[in-house]
């Protein structure tokens, strides 16, 4: 049948159309409630400017902030009135910020720090106080861009109005000043984004945390082609392997299940669930290695007040979509996307947790090949289904039937969820 094959994933939505903040940081994401709004303890993540408690969000995918009033995003070293014990010269400053950088940096965004300062010859008992940023704010792109020292830097109160190479605005306090860093952290006047912010090589990455996709538990289900509900039935054939999916067309199988609910207390509790669910969707098949075909996914949503009132929405990954995009295609009312809309995943995400007064279910899935047809050997899907496609082979065919997996003496199989023999409600 096939002379060789080779072995691919079918979860694409589940396992490479779901992305999260990128980055270099190896500790969590600073969500939505790691940001505190004030300044009512300076200690810690907070926003700083006297109109900006409303201007900045977490979302999934970083900080958005600067919008509709100044926002400034620190983070405290020391409490209130505090000055540090790590007593700095100009050169070992110049040398943390040099080590520092910001994220995937869009908007007009300006890295800053706040120190004491004693210059030379001052009183150590009375600091003087400054935020130095540079003149310019920091150039947009993807990744991470370090600051740059040798362009002009500028300071608040005794060096306002002063700009020159850090270095040299630093060296201007004499040979003998002293610093002591109590925060860092970003500034914009407009609407601006990172996604993370780095001091003196240690990262904080903004965005919400993605939950492991939930797996299945129990023994499989062996399940046969005529207990499955195909788009096509002449484009699905039941082979020694398993499923043949495509002819000379693309076959397709569609499973429904029970509305699962999307759990959670907020937004990102929501969306990390809704995210654990849409990766969940796995399975192995095998394909000709010379020009065979890959296989493919949709997954279907119910997004309304109640599962029996809500829009469907079917979500696909597509060939020509970007990486983490998906088109999304159904009835999206009560969203900003339209049928047909190519998106990224994490953002639809955003949007449908982010209206409260709507819940969001996920009541089936379809598989499917491109290019080429492909065998499929199981599927598995969030905790309940767990299913393998034993096959059939002709009577002069070598290869014999798999056989069944054993009895263990489980009683849970009967809770699993299976496919429902129906009239398909959706075509993927």
């Amino acid at each position: 049948m096939f002379s060789r094959t080779v072995k691919r994933a079918v979860g694409a939505i589940g396992a490479s159309a779901l992305l999260v903040v990128g980055g270099t940081a190896a500790q969590a994401a600073l969500g939505p409630d790691e940001v505190r709004p004030d300044t009512d303890n300076y200690l810690g993540w907070h926003q700083g400017d006297p109109d900006g408690s409303t201007s900045f969000e977490v979302r999934w995918d970083g900080l958005y902030f600067g919008s509709p009033n100044n926002a400034q995003i620190i983070n405290g070293l020391v409490e209130e009135g505090e000055v540090s014990d790590e007593v700095l010269t100009a050169d070992e400053l110049v040398d943390k910020l040099d080590n520092s950088g910001l994220i995937d940096a869009h908007g007009d965004v300006f890295f800053q720090v706040g120190l004491h300062y004693v210059p030379e010859g001052g009183d150590a008992d009375a600091p003087n106080w400054t935020t130095l940023r540079p003149v310019d704010a920091a150039p947009e792109g993807a990744g991470e861009v370090g600051l740059d020292v040798t362009a002009d830097w500028t300071g608040t109160s005794a060096l306002q109005g002063e700009s020159a190479p850090l270095a040299e605005l630093l060296g201007d306090l004499g040979d003998d000043a002293e610093f002591m860093v109590a925060a860092y952290g970003v500034f914009a006047q407009t609407a601006s984004f990172v996604s993370g912010i780095t001091f003196d090589g240690d990262t904080a990455e903004f965005g919400f945390d993605a939950k492991a996709p939930y797996s299945v538990s129990g023994d499989p289900e062996e399940v046969r082609l005529a207990d499955l509900t195909a788009a096509d039935d002449s484009q699905v054939e039941e082979v020694c392997e398993g499923i043949q999916l495509g002819d000379d067309g693309q076959g397709e199988l569609l499973f429904e299940v029970d509305p699962i609910e999307v759990q959670g207390e907020t937004n990102e509790e929501r969306w990390a669930d809704l995210y654990a669910i849409l990766g969940s969707l796995d399975g192995e098949y095998t394909t000709d290695s010379d020009g065979g075909g890959e296989g493919g996914v949709t997954i279907n949503l119910l997004y309304g007040p109640t599962a029996d009132d809500a829009n469907s929405i079917t979500l696909r990954p597509s060939d020509d979509a970007a990486e983490g995009s998906v088109i999304v295609e159904g009835e999206l009312d009560n969203t900003e996307f339209e049928d047909g809309d190519e998106v990224v995943l994490g953002e639809l995400l955003q949007s449908l947790v982010d209206n409260a007064d709507l819940s969001i279910w996920v009541d089936g899935f379809s598989i499917y090949n491109v290019g080429g047809p492909i065998v499929l050997h199981d599927t598995q899907f969030y905790d309940n289904v767990n299913l393998v496609y034993p096959g059939v082979c002709d009577v002069d065919d070598e290869t014999p039937t798999p056989e069944p997996p054993a009895d263990d003496g489980d009683d849970d199989d009967d809770d699993a969820a299976t496919p429902v023999v129906k009239e398909p409600s959706f075509t993927g």
